[in-house]
């Protein structure tokens, strides 16, 4: 019984183990959709754009498919097709790692300005504020991105062109814009300086205040580190 006791602890050890070190991995650059993450998507449109959409490039074309793709099976192969809606699309999840068809998008090309406003935890409506780059402009028809300085990264010309509109528009041309609320994956190329604002203080009872996230090297121990975790996750379990 003992070494049956023995075994199924060692092995919920090692699972706990995995279990941290895979998740620690997966969610290491996640964050909630911020100001610097629409910085971060706008200048990622620009230069796609710049590199595949110039009038001198041969390699995008104006379609009406349900999602943005490349004729040669992989990015920057063969010929790039998208329509305004999916171009956008395809900007979200190359640039924030996200499936913008998971928080209400429309999957089609046939887009509904007022899709987005029924789903207010995922979106927030910012149509009669100050538009900040990332944000997404709507009319009855037609979708582009704000990218600051009054322009929008624009996917939907016919045929396709890829060319940065001015904008934005809303009150003419458009007459819905929404922004992000829901948590985005950087490919982590947002400088850390970026990040200062975030809050990484603790505090106790006393006031003692710590800044920055403690190391393990922080912990003395008699026993390799290794063998420490084991012996504290054995004692745990016990």
């Amino acid at each position: 019984m003992k070494r049956v006791k023995r075994v199924v602890k060692k092995a919920i050890i090692v699972y706990i183990i995995i279990y941290l070190i895979l998740g620690s991995i997966s969610f290491s650059y996640a964050r909630t959709y911020d100001k610097e993450c629409g910085e971060y998507i706008s200048q990622y449109a620009r230069d796609f754009i710049d590199k595949y959409c110039t009038p001198t490039e041969t390699k995008t074309r104006y379609v009406l498919i349900s999602k943005a793709r490349w004729t040669g099976g992989e990015f920057g192969k063969g010929i790039f097709e998208a329509c305004c809606n999916t171009g956008i699309r395809y900007m979200y999840e190359l640039a924030l790692g996200v499936e913008l068809a998971d928080y209400g998008w429309a999957n089609s090309c046939a887009t509904d300005c007022e899709g987005l406003g029924n789903y207010p935890q995922f979106w927030e409506d910012v149509t009669n504020q100050t538009l900040e780059p990332g944000d997404i402009v709507f009319s009855t028809s037609h979708t582009e991105m704000y990218i600051g300085d009054n322009q929008n990264a624009n996917f939907g010309n016919s045929p396709y062109s890829g060319k940065i509109a001015n904008g934005p528009r809303l009150g003419s041309d458009f007459t819905k814009a929404y922004r992000p609320k829901f948590d985005v994956n950087p490919t982590g190329t947002i400088p850390i300086g970026e990040l200062e604002d975030e809050d990484l203080s603790i505090y106790d009872d006393n006031g003692f205040i710590y800044k920055g996230v403690a190391s393990i090297e922080s912990y003395e121990s008699s026993t390799p580190l290794g063998k420490w975790i084991i012996n504290m996750l054995s004692e745990i379990l016990d």
